[in-house]
């Protein structure tokens, strides 16, 4: 199975998905983050980010973020 970064033993983000650039020089992944859940307030919402790195893990970059109960897929343009 290919990782597109290390994730550590309590890592505050997990990755639920990811895709390569068509030329393989890029890897996109999202990241998963719980929200604590307020007494009485709606069900679990999670924090949804989208970053993009080289093939190797390095030069991350965060270019999408969001709050919600989830996030559709992702594809490269």
């Amino acid at each position: 199975m290919t990782r597109p970064k290390e994730w550590g033993e309590k890592p505050e983000w997990r990755v639920r998905g990811y895709a390569w650039s068509p030329d393989g020089t890029k890897i996109a992944y999202v990241e998963t983050k719980p929200l604590p859940q307020q007494l009485g307030g709606p069900s679990t919402k999670t924090l949804f980010r989208v970053l993009v790195s080289d093939s190797d893990g390095k030069n991350e970059k965060e270019i999408y973020k969001a709050e919600g109960l989830y996030l559709m897929g992702f594809d490269w343009r």
